[in-house]
Formats: structure tokens, sequence, C-alpha cells
């Protein structure tokens, strides 16, 4: 049985599928909400309701900025206490503001290496 569970929002064939098999290895168990599907924010919403996260990763494939800045209140309203990750290859000053006022854990850019994430990660839910 795996010790964490990890929410990924990203398209489910690429993204999706590397962080999925980055955490996996590190022993989650690892949903995946397709971003790219249509009523893929209400699929987000339907699995915060039902099951609690330790690691939740909102990414901007398929979602755009905004929406990840009106997901992480959603998300603290359901889960206070899930660490959430933000991947974005978008981040100019004022997004940046803006995620930390919504009460983020960490945001990394996009693109990244896999063992810079991975450590982040460990980092993140070890604290």
């Amino acid at each position: 049985m795996a010790k964490w569970s990890a929410l990924v929002i990203a398209e489910k064939d690429t993204l999706g599928f590397l962080l999925s098999t980055l955490l996996k290895r590190e022993d989650f168990d690892v949903t995946v909400v397709d971003s790219f599907r249509p009523g893929s924010i209400e699929a987000v919403y339907g699995e915060i309701s039902a099951k609690r996260y330790d690691l939740i990763i909102p990414t901007n494939n398929g979602l755009t900025p905004g929406m990840i800045l009106e997901l992480i209140p959603e998300i603290r309203k359901k889960d206070r206490n899930a660490k959430i990750i933000v991947l974005s290859g978008y981040h100019p000053a004022d997004f940046m503001k803006e995620l930390e006022e919504k009460d983020i854990d960490r945001f990394f850019p996009m693109p990244f290496r896999c063992e810079d994430l991975v450590r982040k990660v460990k980092e993140s839910i070890l604290h």
C-alpha cells in the first residue's frame, strides 16, 4: 500500500503520465484528472470532495493560470492539510504574488528536471 496519495491535474497522456510515473516510484497512490477533457474542473472538485490527498499538483497543462488561481481556494476549503505544488510555465510577478496569497506550498516552473521535482515533493510532504 502506498504511503501517500496525490492528485495530479494535467493532460493524462503526457505531463499527467510523467508525474504519475515519478510519484508512483516515490510510493504515492496517484489519481490524474485530465485537464483537457470537458468537465475537468468538476472532476477535480469531485475528487477533492470524495478523498483526502496528501499532495495536489495543479498544472497549466490544460488549465489556464486563471483557472489555477480559482481552483486553489476551493482545494483549501476542502482540505487545509493537502500540500499544493503548482507547476507552470507561466510565472510573471503578479501571478506569483497571487499564488502566494492563495496559500500554495510551492511553485515549480516548467520545464523542470524530474529529480529536482521529486526532491521538492519529498521536502513538501515530509515538512
